[in-house]
């Protein structure tokens, strides 16, 4: 477990260089091919990060299964899982301003541009409110 989420870590890290790459070519003014040499560079790692992830959730189920006790006294593994848990956050975060940057610059087709209700943090725990009350006993 641990060395696949070693990898993980890595497959991780590659994307977000590669996501900064795209970043700094988007605050420059002439980004240039930056972003064809990008998107060939994520093409190349989906494949890898596909199979890293399936490792990852085998291993999941595994832990999930281990008292919390026991689980407690892993640190490397906990320590792990928190790095990967960091550096997918910001991967989300870097990626979402890159988006956001495209958007100001026009550079997005109109049919891949995000739903509104993506931008509003209180949205999906809105419905999951608006579905429990509606689902619950002697609601209508």
């Amino acid at each position: 477990m641990e060395a696949d989420l070693i990898e993980h870590i890595e497959v991780c890290r590659a994307i977000y260089h590669i996501i900064e790459r795209e970043a700094r070519a988007l605050h420059a003014a002439d980004p240039g091919d930056e972003f064809s040499h990008t998107n060939e560079a994520r093409k190349k790692l989906l494949p890898i990060l596909d199979k890293s992830l399936a490792r990852i959730r085998m291993h999941r189920t595994v832990w999930e299964k281990i008292p919390s006790e026991k689980r407690q006294r892993c640190e490397r593994i906990r320590t792990l899982l928190t790095q990967g848990q960091n550096i997918v956050m910001k991967i989300m975060t870097l990626d979402r301003d890159n988006e956001n940057c495209l958007l100001k610059r026009g550079a997005i087709p109109v049919q891949h541009i995000p739903s509104a209700r993506r931008q509003q943090p209180g949205y999906v725990a809105g419905l999951y409110e608006k579905n429990a009350g509606a689902s619950a006993p002697g609601a209508s």
